[in-house]
């Protein structure tokens, strides 16, 4: 990484020069990680930019002052959200510790209990007026008055592969509902696809979720992956209850048919990890609704059990097809749900899921397997088995689930509850960065529970991830160029250099970038350093390249000039430091994502910029 820097005294007469000439300058390379498209540079290339960084004296010592902030919604034994409850009314545990709550808000409707809101009128926004604009038009990511730490950003998720096409046009219906009734003007919501890895951005993040509810009438033309998947459990099933069938020969089709459900599972687990990295960077409160027929939480369970039924009896097989049970433990993905259900409470991720079957009638009533020797008991292995993961990933991280259920409108009316009323309960742990899984447990107190005289139930996420600042920056510059998230208390500006220098051609073809980076004086902490004052401000930079793929985040400590104190009160009226990017980088468009964060205060600036190379 190559610095360099150097200090620029104004003339006493002129005082408006100083925000020109106080300046920092350092060239940042960032060098692309190889295979990873546009930008890909070797280190080598660059040797004869560096230059020597002078030493800069260390300072102080940079304190990260975190709370911890959990999401915690109470309900009765009907499920309605209980109000009214005080700080002195909860108990956190941390790793089975009692920790201080230091932060207590209640929120109900949206707003916090006891804070006065000036509410005005909403122009109506304009809307695509053509079918094939839903996709392209109004971007929608409204200004809100709402603080962005509270406001909410919701992924619909629809699962096309673990769908039947019935169900899922089924429950359409009410999803637009709930999107068109549900959701304030302050939310954010943006519309997922899963068929088969990738998965697909339909809508990006809007502020009108009448937009989705629209964009999901062309989602009804898709097939559903289900549907086939559910034809050749059931042509198992029928060949298993003939009279004359061989048991190894039916042992190894389960098998395979197993092993195929297994690896199509976990195609759809890193889909949903994927998801949840998309939303990782994001502030304020962040739910995925997801949306499919259930997923197995042990591959083919329901078959072996099947087996056992079908050949416990026989006299050749029956000592043989007793152990065919025990092949399930192969095919049980458990962990793996954990491990995507971490990593949602990681990012403060909420998963409600829906399971769009609904109330599930068995198919062993039916007439078709009249004969077949098999208890409806099969039939419930299989629909508990689709459930219960859903249900764990829910309940792990404070959500619900709509399941055995045709009533879809009273189970998103529940969702929308939690989206309106809730507490929120902070604590200092007392450790930072630790890049360590903790637990968590809140409860009410005895005495609370005692005054309400019935059960009440209290959901929240089970643990969190102690992030070191350099991942939790990583995640900030990851969402504004995958999510357009911006934010700017330190309002930063930031443009690519329109000088003639600003994109220099190298022999190999590649450009030496120059990004400007101007920081306020004013906004950034100040700390003495005997007769002068100091800032410790550090930039992370990520880019997204022509191909859509990104590079890994590149952190740099802006060694910014000293102010004297006999120039401080002048040089924090207008005065700004100018900071000098370059990126090594290939020709064509690139998204670039600035992070400057103030180390002193922890205030964060985040902006993205496109840069046409080679123009």
């Amino acid at each position: 990484m190559a610095t360099a820097t150097h200090y620029n005294q104004p003339d006493e007469d002129v005082v408006m020069s100083w925000g020109v000439l106080v300046s920092s300058r350092a060239a940042l390379i960032l060098l692309l990680a190889a295979g990873l498209g546009g930008g890909a540079v070797a280190q080598e290339q660059v040797a004869d930019f560096e230059v020597q960084e002078p030493e800069v004296p260390v300072f102080g010592e940079t304190i990260n002052v975190r709370v911890v902030n959990v999401d915690v919604w109470v309900t009765d034994k009907k499920g309605n959200p209980v109000s009214g409850l005080t700080v002195d009314d909860f108990e956190i545990q941390e790793n089975k510790r009692p920790v201080a709550i230091t932060n207590f808000y209640e929120y109900v409707d949206r707003l916090e209990v006891g804070l006065e809101v000036e509410t005005e009128l909403e122009p109506v926004p304009d809307r695509p007026r053509r079918r094939e604009d839903l996709f392209t038009s109004h971007p929608g990511l409204r200004t809100s008055s709402v603080p962005a730490n509270q406001r909410l950003s919701l992924m619909l998720y629809i699962d096309h592969f673990n769908l039947t096409p019935i169900d899922r046009n089924r429950v359409f219906r009410y999803l637009r509902q709930f999107l068109r009734t549900k959701l304030s003007r302050d939310d954010r919501v943006m519309l997922v696809t899963y068929n088969r890895p990738p998965i697909k951005v339909i809508r990006p993040f809007t502020s009108d979720a009448g937009l989705i509810a629209d964009a999901t009438y062309e989602l009804e033309k898709h097939t559903g992956g289900r549907s086939q998947t559910n034809s050749e459990r059931m042509d198992i099933i029928r060949a298993m209850g003939r009279d004359r069938v061989d048991y190894y020969r039916m042992l190894g089709r389960v098998r395979l048919y197993a092993e195929n459900v297994m690896n199509d599972l976990q195609f759809t687990l890193d889909g949903l990890r994927e998801a949840v990295t998309m939303m990782a960077g994001l502030p304020g409160r962040k739910a995925i609704l997801y949306v499919s027929d259930g997923l197995p939480m042990r591959a083919a369970e329901d078959l072996f059990w099947a087996l056992d039924e079908r050949f416990r009896n026989d006299d050749q097989a029956g000592q043989a097809a007793s152990s065919a049970v025990m092949d399930i433990f192969q095919f049980d993905s458990s962990r793996r749900f954990d491990d995507v259900s971490s990593l949602a409470n990681a990012n403060r991720v909420t998963f409600y899921t829906l399971d769009a079957a609904g109330l599930r009638v068995g198919g062993m009533r039916s007439a078709e397997f009249e004969g077949t020797q098999f208890s409806t008991g099969i039939d419930q292995i299989h629909t508990n088995n689709l459930q219960d993961s859903i249900m764990y990933m829910a309940d792990r991280t404070g959500g619900t689930s709509i399941v055995n259920t045709n009533n879809i409108t009273a189970g998103l009316d529940k969702v929308a509850s939690d989206f309106e009323n809730r507490y929120s309960l902070g604590y200092a742990p007392g450790h930072g960065g630790t890049a360590r899984r903790y637990k968590i447990k809140v409860d009410l107190k005895k005495d609370t529970r005692k005054r309400y005289k019935q059960k009440l139930l209290v959901r929240h996420r089970d643990s969190y991830l102690d992030k070191p600042i350099q991942q939790e920056m990583g995640d900030a510059t990851f969402a504004s160029l995958t999510m357009g998230f911006e934010t700017n208390p330190l309002g930063i500006r930031v443009e690519a250099d329109p000088g003639p220098d600003g994109q220099l051609r190298r022999e190999d073809g590649n450009f030496m970038v120059t990004v400007l980076v101007r920081i306020p004086i004013a906004n950034v902490t100040l700390v003495p350093v005997g007769a002068e004052f100091q800032p410790r401000v550090t930039l992370y930079v990520q880019v997204l390249d022509k191909k859509g793929k990104t590079s890994p985040v590149s952190e740099q400590v802006m060694h910014l000039n000293r102010i004297k104190a006999e120039d401080l009160e002048r040089v924090l009226v207008e005065g700004f430091w100018t900071y000098e990017l370059k990126l090594l980088m290939e020709p064509g468009e690139q998204k670039i994502a600035i992070g400057v964060r103030d180390d002193l205060n922890a205030e964060v600036s985040l902006l993205t910029r496109f840069v046409d190379v080679g123009r």
